[in-house]
């Protein structure tokens, strides 16, 4: 069933965009004025009044067409790069139509060009992404910051070389199962989202270094949590969290970030990891240790 809303969030943000986008394509050679024409045309229909059928079907061409003008020039040069904007959907057909260029693709950023991104800057509200993204086969890094995304893709599990996944600032409550089936990553980026928990399954992510979960909603972590040997860096600030589980075997983590909780007891840590940097500032501890007690738990300094 469509949602009436979300097409009326899609529209109006495309329509916001259409000054930058007639801007690129404005200036690019006689060679992708077919691509041009097609995007013009989307937008000419896009500002008329449609049903919501009729509206849906115009919004994912539009997509479609935008997205491939952006990868026309790596029919003719590839790259292992590729930064898209200005889009709502990453759709199934612009997968199927620039399968070869993408399949070279290892790097693919969705969200704003600039480093500190936000949601007001970002070029892109994606709500979707594409069910066939398993095409990206050489895929090591994804990031699809401060958009719209609720779900994710079954196939994301089969892309079996990424590593880093930026999620940062979308709409999850909860993790994507797909997620758990990407065996290679190692960076896993979920700030500023809508998760209360995670699950159990997410102990299979054994190559994970660093995790990143601020600004949610999380009123509890699963005890398999304690599994990520790898883990260098847990960030779990400005939560809901109680308690956590039993972190002492995380021998490699150098930072975890538990600020802004509502921890009752010191997280339990590797004792001998001296390096390790802990952040529990603003939650409604039952006491405070003395300096050696937080020297014996492995709590060698405490940042906010």
């Amino acid at each position: 069933m469509l949602n009436c809303a979300q097409l009326m969030t899609e529209r109006a943000f495309l329509l916001k965009k259409q000054q930058a986008v007639f801007a690129m394509i404005d200036a690019q050679p006689k060679e992708y004025q077919h691509a041009v024409s097609k995007i013009k045309k989307g937008y000419q229909q896009l500002n008329r009044y449609h049903s919501p059928k009729a509206l849906n079907v115009i919004i994912e061409q539009l997509n479609t067409s935008l997205a491939y003008f952006q990868t026309i020039h790596l029919l003719a040069k590839p790259s292992e790069r590729l930064h898209l904007s200005f889009l709502t959907r990453v759709t199934r057909q612009y997968v199927a139509q620039t399968a070869v260029p993408l399949s070279n693709i290892k790097r693919l950023y969705l969200n704003a060009r600039f480093p500190k991104e936000s949601a007001a800057l970002s070029d892109n509200k994606i709500v979707s992404l594409p069910s066939n993204i398993e095409v990206l086969k050489s895929l090591e890094v994804l990031y699809a910051r401060f958009n719209g995304l609720s779900s994710l893709p079954e196939n994301m599990g089969k892309l079996e070389h990424l590593k880093e996944l930026g999620l940062e600032g979308n709409e999850f409550r909860s993790l994507p199962l797909s997620v758990l089936r990407i065996h290679s990553l190692e960076e896993l980026g979920l700030d500023k989202n809508k998760l209360r928990k995670l699950p159990d399954g997410i102990a299979q992510l054994k190559k994970l270094r660093i995790l990143s979960l601020d600004n949610n909603f999380l009123i509890e972590l699963p005890p398999p949590m304690a599994q990520f040997e790898n883990l260098k860096i847990l960030g779990l600030n400005n939560n809901l969290l109680f308690e956590l589980p039993d972190l002492s075997r995380l021998d490699n983590l150098s930072v975890l970030g538990a600020n802004n909780n509502l921890l009752t007891q010191y997280p339990r840590v590797a004792a001998a990891n001296k390096e390790l940097v802990v952040g529990v500032k603003k939650n409604p501890l039952l006491e405070m240790k003395s300096p050696d007690e937080l020297d014996a738990l492995g709590f060698r300094k405490l940042k906010s």
